[in-house]
C-alpha cells in the first residue's frame, strides 16, 4: 500500500472526528476507496454504500439542525414577551437567536476545547483503567482537536494495554496505534495485534487484524492460522464504537449539558472514524477475486458474523458485500440490502433530523435545536448503533404495517 496513501487514510481517520464535522460520512467512504491498489479489494454495492454513509448521519445532519418553525417567522435577537425563554435553553444556545443555522456548527467548535478538557480531567479522577486513558486522549484533544494525541499520551496508553487486563483498553490501543494522523509513534511498537489477540482471544477483531499483519509480512500460514482463529471466536467488540456510551460514565455528572453533547459528537466521530479505517483489514483479506476455496469459505463465516454480530452500519454492510462475493444466495443478498436501507431510514427518523432553516434562527428555533440535539446524543449513548436502527425500525413497522 502506498505510504502516502496510508497516511491520507490516517489524517482521515483522526481529523474526521472534529465535532459536527459535515464531510464525516464522505470521509468515512474516502478512507475506504481512496487507495487505488485497493480499490479493488473495497467492498461496493448497497450495502456498503449506506453504512459508510450512516457512519456520519448524525454528527453531519445535527449540524443543520435547525427547528421545524416556518421560515416565515421572524427572526428575533434575544426573547421577548411575545417569545417566552425555554428556562432550560442554555445560554450557548440562546446566543444564537438571529444566527444563521450553521451558527450551530460553529457553536460547537467554540465550545469544544473547553468541554473536552472538563471531561478529561474527571474521567481521569475515574478508577476505571479505561475511562482514565480515555480522559488522557481527551485532554490531548481538547489541545489540539484536530491532530493525532502527543507520543505521551499513546505511551500511557500503550502501558495501560500491557499491564493491565481490561479488554476495552486493548481494544482501544491497538485500534488508536493502527490509525494515527502520522506513521504510528513509538510506543506502538510495543503492542502489536499479537498482544491485542492474547488479551482477548474470543473476539473476531484481534485476529482479523493479525491475520492482515500476517498479510502484508508475507506470512501465509500466519494469515490462515489467524483466519482460523477467526473464524472459531465467539464475540464481535469494536471499541471505537462503544466510544459515545463512555458519555453516559458516572464519573462525567459534572459536565454541563451542552457538554455532553459536544463531547457526545466528538466521541461519534473518532469511534466511527477508526471504525471506518480498521474496516479496510476484512477488506483487504476477503478480495473481490483471487480468494482460493479455503479463504473464501473463511470470509463467507467472518461475514456471517459480522452481519448477525455487527455493532455499526458499516460492520453489517461490509458482511453483505463479503457475502456476495463468497457466493451467498442471491435472494438473500438482495434481502440484506433491503433491510439495510430500511434500518438507515429509520435510524435518520428516529434521531429527528430536519432541514435548516432559510435566515437567521428565531429565539425558539434556537432552543429548539438545543432540544433536538440534547434528545439525539442522548439516544446515541444508549446502545449500539445496529441496536438503535433495529428498534427503530421495529417502531416504525408496528405503527405503520400497512406501509411496509
Amino acid at each position: 500500500m502506498p505510504a502516502e496513501a496510508s497516511r491520507r487514510r490516517r489524517r482521515a481517520a483522526w481529523a474526521a472526528g472534529g465535532v459536527l464535522a459535515l464531510g464525516l460520512g464522505w470521509l468515512a467512504i474516502v478512507a475506504l476507496r481512496d487507495d487505488s491498489q485497493t480499490a479493488s479489494s473495497v467492498p461496493s454495492g448497497p450495502g456498503i454504500d449506506m453504512a459508510a454513509a450512516a457512519l456520519g448521519a448524525v454528527a453531519a445532519q445535527l449540524a443543520a439542525s435547525a427547528a421545524s418553525a416556518p421560515a416565515s417567522i421572524p427572526a428575533a435577537a434575544s426573547g421577548t414577551a411575545a417569545e417566552p425563554v425555554d428556562a432550560a435553553c442554555p445560554p450557548a444556545w440562546r446566543a444564537l437567536a438571529g444566527q444563521p443555522a450553521d451558527a450551530v456548527d460553529r457553536a460547537f467548535r467554540r465550545l469544544r476545547p473547553a468541554a473536552l478538557a472538563h471531561a478529561s480531567r474527571l474521567l481521569m479522577a475515574s478508577s476505571d483503567p479505561f475511562e482514565r486513558v480515555s480522559g488522557q486522549l481527551l485532554g490531548a484533544r481538547a489541545k489540539a482537536p484536530d491532530e493525532a494525541p502527543p507520543p505521551e499520551a499513546f505511551l500511557n496508553l500503550v502501558s495501560e494495554a500491557l499491564a493491565g487486563s481490561d479488554l476495552r483498553v486493548a481494544g482501544l490501543a491497538a485500534q488508536m496505534c493502527a490509525s494515527p494522523s502520522t506513521e504510528p509513534p513509538a510506543a506502538c511498537s510495543s503492542f502489536t495485534p499479537q498482544h491485542w489477540a492474547a488479551a482477548d482471544p474470543d473476539n473476531i477483531q484481534p485476529w482479523l487484524a493479525l491475520a492482515a499483519h500476517a498479510q502484508d509480512s508475507g506470512d501465509v500460514a500466519g494469515v490462515r492460522e489467524a483466519m482460523a482463529r477467526a473464524t472459531q471466536a465467539g464475540a464481535n467488540r469494536l471499541v471505537s464504537a462503544e466510544l459515545p456510551r463512555l458519555a453516559r460514565s458516572p464519573a462525567l455528572q459534572a459536565l454541563s449539558p451542552v457538554e455532553r453533547e459536544v463531547l457526545v459528537i466528538d466521541l461519534l466521530g473518532v469511534g466511527n472514524a477508526l471504525t471506518a479505517v480498521g474496516s479496510l483489514e476484512v477488506s483487504r483479506l476477503c478480495p473481490a477475486q483471487g480468494m482460493g476455496t479455503l479463504r473464501e469459505q473463511q470470509c463467507g463465516l467472518i461475514a456471517e458474523r459480522l452481519v448477525d454480530q455487527g455493532q455499526t452500519l458499516i460492520e453489517r454492510g461490509i458482511g453483505i458485500s463479503i457475502g456476495r462475493r463468497t457466493g451467498w444466495d442471491a435472494d438473500r443478498v438482495t434481502a440484506l440490502d433491503a433491510e439495510q436501507r430500511e434500518l438507515l431510514e429509520a435510524l435518520g427518523d428516529a434521531t429527528g433530523f430536519i432541514s435548516p432553516s432559510e435566515g437567521p434562527m428565531t429565539l425558539a428555533q434556537a432552543c429548539e435545536t438545543w432540544r433536538r440535539i440534547d434528545a439525539v446524543t442522548a439516544l446515541i449513548t444508549t446502545d449500539t448503533e445496529i441496536a438503535l436502527a433495529r428498534h427503530a425500525l421495529q417502531q416504525q413497522q408496528a405503527t405503520s404495517p400497512t406501509d411496509r
